[in-house]
């Protein structure tokens, strides 16, 4: 039996990661609060503490939200594993990590620095979920 999510729930979580990552392209994430993220996605505090622990819980909902998006996107029309499908799949992890790399302004990137690897280990840990997905 497949459990049904409020779509309210599903609104609201995204509509956090938007503000999040928004909030994240014109300040330092260290600079960033939670007062930040909920006056950009005009939701308050108790939302949010509703959603995620801290501003990292939302950081690494919105990397592994996007990462999936990504593959996801680029790989919804292959049905089965084989090396086109790997091929593409390291295309799009590589073209969404450059994108991360490239879309901060230059005064933000430092701060995005540290969490290049928890962005990497992401990227390995979904490419894991996805390979045992379809093997």
């Amino acid at each position: 039996m497949e459990v049904k999510i409020d779509p309210r729930i599903i609104r609201t979580r995204k509509l956090l990661m938007d503000a999040f990552i928004k909030v994240t392209r014109k300040k330092d994430f260290k600079d960033i609060t939670i007062r930040d993220i909920t006056d950009e996605a005009t939701v308050n505090r108790a939302t949010f503490y509703s959603h995620f622990q801290d501003k990292y819980d939302l950081m690494d909902a919105a990397i592994t939200e996007e990462i999936l998006e990504s593959i996801v996107k680029h790989l919804n029309h292959y049905d089965k594993l084989n090396e086109e499908t790997i091929v593409n799949i390291f295309f799009t992890l590589t073209e969404f990590h450059t994108k991360k790399r490239t879309e901060y302004p230059p005064q933000c990137k430092t701060s995005m620095e540290p969490f290049n690897s928890i962005i990497e280990q992401k990227i390995k840990k979904e490419l894991g979920n996805y390979f045992i997905l379809y093997y």
